[in-house]
């Protein structure tokens, strides 16, 4: 009965080679449908694995922990790939890559599942190069897809600078953990952490640490391992800049609280000053770095790493409120980020310009693009009824509680300085006249997933406590054990 846990993870692995094949198989008129099969089977697989909520036992010898942490994380991953592939629906413009597009989204969200539920060093390894390997290809061959069609050059430089950091990224990790197992001798995480409960001083522990965390902060895009952020959402497809923004961030912090809380959490005296640095200088670049920016993907780029830092401040608090408040903190903002780029992606097919300036008079042009941008915007910015506001006042409320004032003023401050560069965006929609009267359509998909996206954000602002609920027994479950 134990081995059904890993359905959710057939599933995704078999409509994936069905959608690779059938590419290959079916004509040009046909390739339509692989979308569709591919989101079949993700709501398959999300069903799956809701039954599998209070599941809690280990598998292979601890090599894959399922509980409730894992199905937080593989759920979350399962629900933000489902809306990536529906608004790619219309945007694959090559026919021949249609089968290759969404098996790559399909093998990558694998990945993200596989080290949802890493108990051991390995096992993660594997899994991390199978989330990052799909998004190479995502972001290099961006000329095919709709969204990305501004300039070619942009979309193969993103690609390259991604895929050289996320390989030197990726080697800095391995040579951490590589320590980490000399010091231990155990690749296993439950086994580290109980070799680790001890008063070790050995200087060697602290560089593991360092390394470990500078390749995951690499995946969440923490200062100073951001660089390739703003180029690569730039250039890269905004829906799989999306994709990134969401699901690849989630996917370094469930990393971050395996190994540096479930394994690392006895020598916590050395790792958590580490985080509540980053976690400052990570808030600071982001807000900063946005101010400046005229083009709306690299704000959201820039934004991204901002609020990298604010669900960092979970993990240093490194209490059950401090990590649900990071979880919660990852639903809202997944939820407003998913919106603000589904809206780029409308406005750039109808304008050619992801420029701000060309976004003066949007609400004239398109009512319901505005007013669904508005509300993602307002939710990152932090403004109350809207999804936003309720996380960052968990993660902060964390902090308060757990007497780490320095990170929480600075915290507020960030926030603070968060609001110029979403309310100039809201501005140049409704109060600056546009340069075309003409009006923009929006297809009915887009127009029912908006719909969705926004209800959803003003939904978890109205109502926090039905998600609060969920991450707080999660992050009971995780820490039970500590």
């Amino acid at each position: 009965m134990r081995m059904a846990a890993l359905i959710p993870e057939a599933i995704v692995f078999v409509t994936a080679l069905l959608v690779l094949l059938l590419g290959v198989l079916l004509e040009e008129k046909q390739k339509t449908y692989l979308s569709f099969l591919a989101a079949v089977g993700i709501v398959f697989a999300i069903a799956v694995e809701i039954l599998l909520k209070n599941a809690s036992f280990p598998l292979y010898n601890n090599i894959l922990l399922i509980d409730p942490l894992s199905v937080f994380f593989k759920v979350f991953f399962l629900v933000v790939a489902l809306f990536i592939i529906v608004i790619s629906y219309q945007l694959v413009e090559d026919p021949d890559y249609v089968g290759e597009y969404f098996a790559l989204i399909l093998f990558s969200t694998l990945g993200m599942m596989v080290i949802s539920s890493c108990g051991e060093l390995i096992t993660m390894y594997v899994g991390l190069g199978l989330v990052s390997l799909p998004l190479y290809a995502l972001v290099t061959r961006s000329p095919v897809i709709a969204s990305a069609n501004e300039d070619s050059y942009k979309g193969k430089e993103a690609g390259i600078k991604y895929i050289i950091l996320g390989m030197l990224s990726t080697a800095v990790l391995l040579y951490g953990l590589t320590i980490l197992y000399g010091l231990t001798g155990t690749l296993v995480v439950e086994e580290i952490y109980h070799n680790l409960t001890g008063p070790i001083t050995h200087p060697a522990l602290i560089l593991s640490f360092a390394f470990v965390l500078m390749g995951f902060g690499f995946k969440i895009g923490m200062v100073p391992f951001h660089t390739w952020v703003p180029d690569t959402y730039e250039g890269a497809p905004t829906q799989i800049s999306a994709f990134l923004s969401v699901a690849s961030k989630a996917a370094g912090f469930v990393l971050l609280l395996r190994i540096f809380v479930g394994a690392l959490m006895g020598s916590r005296v050395y790792w958590i000053p580490m985080v509540e640095i980053l976690a400052i200088l990570t808030m600071f670049l982001g807000n900063l770095a946005a101010l400046s920016q005229d083009n709306i993907k690299r704000l959201l780029a820039y934004s991204s790493i901002a609020h990298g830092g604010y669900a960092l401040v979970g993990i240093a608090v490194l209490s059950e409120m401090g990590i649900s408040g990071t979880l919660f903190y990852l639903i809202t903002y997944g939820c407003a980020s998913l919106c603000a780029f589904t809206v780029v992606i409308v406005v750039f097919n109808a304008i050619g310009s992801n420029e701000i300036k060309d976004y003066a008079g949007l609400y004239k042009k398109a009512p319901g693009l505005a007013i669904a941008l508005t509300v993602s915007l307002l939710s990152l910015a932090g403004i109350p009824v809207f999804a936003g506001f309720a996380g960052k006042f968990y993660v902060f409320a964390s902090a308060a509680y757990g007497k780490l004032y320095t990170l929480l003023v600075f915290a507020l401050l960030n926030g603070a300085i968060s609001l110029y560069y979403y309310l100039r965006v809201i501005k140049e929609m409704y109060t600056s006249e546009p340069s075309s009267e003409e009006a923009i359509s929006v297809s009915p998909v887009f127009k029912v997933v908006l719909w969705i996206e926004s209800i959803i954000v003003l939904l978890i602002g109205v109502y926090p406590w039905i998600f609060i609920r969920i991450t707080e027994d999660v992050a009971k479950s995780f820490l039970a054990g500590f």
